[in-house]
């Protein structure tokens, strides 16, 4: 709740404060209608009263509800205004908090959970904020005001009223208590839906490709069902409420009637106009009091919902960052250029019973190509993924230029690198945006700069045969271009940055031998000062290394040239063995 408190603004504030004068109008306004009504009633049984007088009133009574309408009009649109703009904010600051998360936080929210966060749990607290904050202001006071009136009528009335609102509140409590466990499952299970949604629509051509409909349709469905099931629970706890205020309000207005002729049959001739008058304004504060009640209870019967989803917005807001930057007064300029080393360097994911790298020592130096090979799960990717902290050490010590990554500001770091992912991803927009984008804190890269980098990417052969070029569009996640397009895209987009050290995870696993053979030597000719550190699999990519480092279960058991190692490491002699 404190995020949503600090980024209302100081104009925000101020219109929530004329909003909430205007619902204090508002209220005065209506309670006098009934006051009227009561003095109309008066006058009219002791025929005091005519027809130019009896439309007098009504006009008065219609201007109290013409100016309580206005009033409710301009509340309603500054508390919109106000909601809107806070929706916005709050989506953007859960948006940025989400882009500075390492892979260690995403993994441990889930992306289904981020996506459901960001949007229903932000829209949810929107609606409950537009839709609840005049309706609890409003009732609120209502019901302190007309309590303070109907405490001076008759107490047999009061006690009805008395003992009818506390059954009233008493099935709210017990509502609320039910609801509250269904909405909190609800919001999980429709995590779960989106998960099951995006890993469909992500992986349709897998499903196709092994008609997979069957399997999809029942993971839907379960899923489906869950929430639909618990949203009907919900639904129908909810909709108990409903009848049995209206059954309590109809009941006590009985109550008063009953009691109200009791009374009159036993008064005197003068005093039946006067307890006739004040038994018609009592119903009518008491039906608004309890109407008041109803819209409060049905806000407070959804603001558990409101709640949750504060606190999972929180919890990506408040949640610790495992990647933390130094301060700049600590950060200290690189003394060497293009170097990477690794000290002693071990890593475990978070909730493993073990680590995934085990005490790897080795060396990189300005302008070398260093191959890393290994089998399945033998830390390849995770040992590249150390070098840009999308994950931090365990133990031990990366470093970059001479200088430990975790005393670089994040940004800085990663200008010096062009990182080439294991799976290829283009963002929906053009070619080239897709090759240009990002940040290299260096000059803006023109035109040129991108042709030349895709030339290197062995892609401006296949962008040239579209008419529209570099301008082509290129849909979301690439899904217009073929595997082998899209790994030599974002190969180009790295190239592009033109940095100091290039990483390749498996990047070149795509391309057929001839493109991979030439695109590596049109690297290594229009970037040779670079370093170049390759993940790969195939050993056609790596034996032109300079070294090759051999991983097996995390360990590093081989380091040398290809010849080297096909005498001294047996499982390097393996993998070759195996591809030849």
């Amino acid at each position: 709740m404190k995020h949503l408190l600090k980024m209302i603004t100081p104009k925000e504030y101020i219109i929530l404060s004329v909003c909430i004068c205007l619902i204090v109008a508002q209220v005065f306004l209506e309670i006098k209608i009934p006051e009227t009504m009561g003095q109309l009633t008066n006058f009219i049984y002791s025929g005091q009263t005519d027809t130019g007088q009896n439309i007098h009133f009504g006009l008065i009574m219609l201007c109290y509800a013409l100016v309580s309408l206005i009033f409710s009009f301009i509340v309603a649109y500054g508390i919109a205004r106000t909601g809107a703009s806070l929706d916005g904010r709050l989506r953007k600051s859960v948006f940025n908090r989400i882009l500075s998360f390492s892979l260690s936080e995403v993994g441990e929210f889930g992306t289904s959970s981020l996506i459901s966060r960001s949007t229903t749990d932000i829209y949810q607290i929107q609606t409950f904020l537009v839709n609840g904050f005049q309706t609890i202001i409003k009732s609120s006071v209502m019901i302190i005001w007309i309590t303070v009136k109907i405490v001076r009528m008759n107490k047999y009335w009061r006690l009805a009223t008395v003992v009818d609102i506390t059954i009233m509140l008493t099935v709210l409590i017990l509502i609320t208590n039910s609801i509250l466990p269904v909405v909190k499952k609800i919001q999980q299970t429709n995590d779960e839906l989106i998960r099951v949604n995006s890993e469909h629509i992500s992986g349709i051509r897998v499903v196709h490709a092994f008609n997979g409909y069957d399997v999809q349709r029942k993971r839907f469905d379960d899923v489906n069902d869950k929430v639909t099931d618990l949203e009907i629970k919900n639904e129908k706890t909810m909709a108990l409420f409903n009848p049995v205020a209206n059954m309590l309000m109809y009941s006590l207005m009985v109550v008063i009637y009953f009691i109200g002729a009791k009374m009159i049959d036993g008064a005197s001739a003068d005093m039946r106009s006067i307890i006739n008058s004040q038994m018609i304004e009592f119903i009518s504060l008491v039906s608004m009091m309890i109407a008041s009640i109803v819209f409060l209870i049905i806000v407070v019967v959804t603001m558990p919902a409101f709640l949750i989803s504060v606190k999972r917005i929180s919890e990506v807001l408040d949640k610790p960052l495992s990647i933390e930057e130094p301060d700049k007064s600590d950060i200290k300029s690189p003394i060497e250029s293009g170097t990477i080393e690794f000290k002693n360097v071990s890593f475990r994911y978070p909730g493993s019973r073990e680590d995934s790298l085990k005490n790897i020592s080795f060396t990189v130096n300005k302008g070398e190509m260093v191959a890393i090979v290994g089998g399945t799960g033998s830390g390849k990717t995770t040992l590249l993924n150390l070098i840009p902290r999308l994950y931090d050490v365990t133990d031990g010590e990366v470093s970059v230029n001479g200088i430990n990554v975790k005393n670089y500001q994040v940004r800085e770091l990663r200008n010096i690198l062009g990182y080439v992912p294991q799976k290829s991803f283009l963002f929906s927009g053009t070619v080239y945006e897709n090759i240009d984008y990002g940040d290299n804190g260096k000059m803006g890269r023109a035109l040129d700069g991108i042709i030349r980098a895709a030339k290197v990417g062995q892609v401006d052969e296949f962008i040239n045969k579209n008419e529209d070029g570099y301008y082509q569009r290129v849909e979301e996640g690439g899904s217009n271009f073929s595997g082998g397009q899209k790994q030599r895209l974002t190969i180009s987009r790295a190239i592009a940055r033109d940095p100091e050290i290039f990483l390749f995870d498996d990047s070149f696993s795509a391309l057929d031998y001839k493109t991979d053979k030439k695109l590596r030597t049109e690297l290594r000719a229009t970037a040779g000062d670079s370093t170049m550190l390759i993940v790969a699999q195939r050993i056609s990519t790596v034996r032109d290394a300079d070294r090759i480092i051999v991983l097996d279960k995390g360990h590093l058991i081989g380091m040398g040239n290809h010849e080297e190692l096909m005498e001294s490491c047996q499982v390097y002699r393996e993998i070759a063995l195996s591809q030849a």
